[in-house]
């Protein structure tokens, strides 16, 4: 291993803005965390490092296990449960771009196979007109082992469990054997790390609102640490949209909020009258981004507000839904929302 490739860094002079439960800026720890030294711009590790996002803010709720997961290797993965949009991916992303560490990933399907992970022989065109010939490929979890990556699995809970069951060797920390490439033995790298992300914790899903999710095998789940991400509370999500989105006035970033979260309570309450999709983070940004760019256009910001939602999400409900997210806008923005007409 190759130590100069590397960096020590202080926790607290990569994490700027950490908020408390209560939005509240916080100060990280001053705890050392090895990363990388910034690679050469066109290298392979350069271009895995995560696209970095200043302004992003991370919750002191779930640095320390994330911290403590990169701090040092250990035997067990961490799996970042939570519900759609809410941050699951990007708050490893986003931890990983500030220590340069490179990030290979993968999402999981019902038609997932763990050989997808190791690698695949791919027809290669030959040199100088000869004939093309099979040459192995590393996946990505082959490419994380040999490397020091981290592996971020999407949506692993949509995988069959019989597949996903092959990482308990490597959540011990044991070589992986890839016969199909000349009986290749990747040892694993300190460095490396595995991550899976999923809607649920690996217990399946009792909310039926995420269709495809498996129910996973004890004995994986039994290798991970576990972290859930929900969404925000109202007044760090109004911290970090401010930090986002600096161009749109207070009045409109704290009431688009305020509207976001009065939708997630609604889909939450899980009754006869409860909205049937939640608004994530993810998309309060997507409709962010279409105010913005219909700012210049004809209308009141109202109206404006109200398209660029209609493109974002409003189009997704049905119409029993409809007349309830017009009720809730209107409580918040006010008469000036476009009224549905029944």
């Amino acid at each position: 291993m190759n130590e100069s490739q590397f960096q020590t860094f202080k926790l607290s002079d990569v994490i700027k803005n950490l908020v408390d439960d209560k939005g509240k800026l916080i100060k990280a720890p001053g705890i050392p965390i090895k990363g990388f030294k910034e690679p050469q711009d066109g290298t392979q590790r350069k271009m895995l490092i995560p696209f970095l996002i200043p302004n992003y803010v991370f919750r002191g709720s779930e640095l320390g296990l994330i911290a403590r997961f990169f701090l040092k290797k250990s035997r067990y993965g961490l799996w970042v449960s939570g519900p759609t949009g809410s941050g699951k991916t990007s708050v490893i992303e986003q931890f990983c771009a500030r220590l340069n560490w490179p990030v290979v990933s993968c999402t999981g399907s019902g038609r997932f196979e763990f050989s997808q992970l190791v690698g695949s022989n791919r027809l290669t065109a030959g040199k100088n007109g000869e004939a093309p010939t099979m040459k192995f490929e590393l996946g990505p979890l082959a490419q994380a082992m040999l490397n020091g990556y981290v592996f971020i699995f999407n949506e692993a809970d949509l995988a069959d469990p019989s597949e996903l069951t092959a990482l308990n060797e490597v959540l011990e920390g044991k070589d992986l054997y890839i016969p199909e490439n000349g009986g290749m033995i990747i040892k694993p790298h300190p460095m490396f790390r595995l991550v899976c992300t999923g809607n649920s914790a690996g217990s399946g899903d009792d909310t039926g609102a995420y269709a495809g999710i498996s129910q996973q095998n004890m004995a994986l789940m039994d290798r991970f640490y576990f972290l859930e991400v929900g969404y925000m509370s109202e007044e760090t999500e109004e911290q970090a949209f401010a930090l986002a989105f600096p161009s749109i006035p207070k009045e409109w970033r704290e009431k688009m909020v305020r509207f976001a979260v009065q939708i997630r309570s609604s889909f939450e309450r899980g009754d006869l009258n409860s909205l049937s999709i939640p608004m994530s983070t993810r998309t309060l940004y997507k409709w962010a981004d279409n105010y913005l760019w219909l700012l210049h256009s004809t209308g009141t910001p109202e109206e404006k507000l109200y398209v660029s939602f209609q493109q974002a999400l409003g189009a997704r409900y049905n119409s029993t839904d409809r007349q309830v997210v017009c009720q809730l806008a209107r409580a918040i923005f006010g008469e000036a929302w476009p009224a549905i007409e029944h």
